[in-house]
């Protein structure tokens, strides 16, 4: 690691410990139509109920865990396996099959939205479910712009109807191709992604699950259902009929 990254993290760091936890903001982002909140006995919920345990992400097509530091500061290589073993609910409300978020694109340096490498902010965020999360779902803004220039309003902004979400660094389920032994990072305190820091570091961790956990009605379901209200609908008429007579 050189000297300009060794500064570069230092610096982030600090820049996250004074930065103040942020709030749901309303209009900000996506996350009022895109985030749909389920139960821990996965029914249908608001995203801002108390209830709301599991947050399912259709821009993603994934279920994030609302939770956003349920397990705390960890290493990689802990925060990989409580992802995989965690089970959340009971019963036939039982979940598992969890893990942390992952990129498509795992080569050094960071992508911007652009195209740019501008000191890595402004992942992309079709190659990394993070940056998809903090860009487009919840509408926050990198520390720097694509000219390295400093943007006003930046950083963790809105957490949307998440809890517990830290203006800090996380984990990703992912290694750089090029440096085996540092695993991919983002920072919600600024919008960076990259992977200069070794497995031992201690950072936070978010649970995705892939699809909704709320189970969709096969077909099948609904012809079923329909047959029933079509056959209720059948016995209320003759009754009605009867009764005239």
């Amino acid at each position: 690691m050189n000297v300009f990254r060794v500064l570069l993290a230092v610096t982030a760091m600090l820049f996250g410990a004074v930065s103040a936890h942020a709030q749901a903001v309303h209009g900000q982002g996506t996350w009022e139509s895109t985030l749909l909140g389920r139960d821990i006995n996965l029914n249908p919920v608001a995203a801002t109920s108390d209830a709301a345990v599991y947050l399912y992400d259709t821009t993603l097509n994934v279920t994030w865990l609302r939770d956003a530091n349920m397990n705390g500061a960890m290493d990689w290589n802990t925060a990989m396996s409580w992802a995989a073993n965690l089970v959340t609910g009971s019963g036939a409300a039982a979940i598992s099959g969890w893990r942390l978020p992952t990129m498509a694109a795992n080569e050094y340096p960071s992508w911007s939205l652009d195209g740019s490498t501008a000191l890595g902010y402004n992942v992309p965020t079709s190659s990394s479910e993070m940056a998809s999360l903090f860009f487009s779902t919840l509408g926050n803004k990198s520390y720097r712009d694509i000219n390295a220039n400093i943007q006003a309003g930046s950083g963790l902004t809105n957490t949307g109807s998440f809890q517990n979400m830290q203006s800090m660094y996380y984990w990703l389920g992912a290694l750089n191709a090029s440096y085996t032994d540092n695993p991919w990072f983002f920072r919600t305190n600024d919008g960076y992604q990259d992977a200069f820091y070794p497995k031992f570091y201690q950072l936070s961790a978010m649970a995705v699950h892939p699809g909704d956990v709320t189970p969709v009605p096969e077909p099948e379901t609904y012809a079923m259902l329909l047959a029933g209200l079509g056959l209720i609908g059948a016995v209320a008429r003759r009754r009605k009929v009867g009764s005239m007579l």
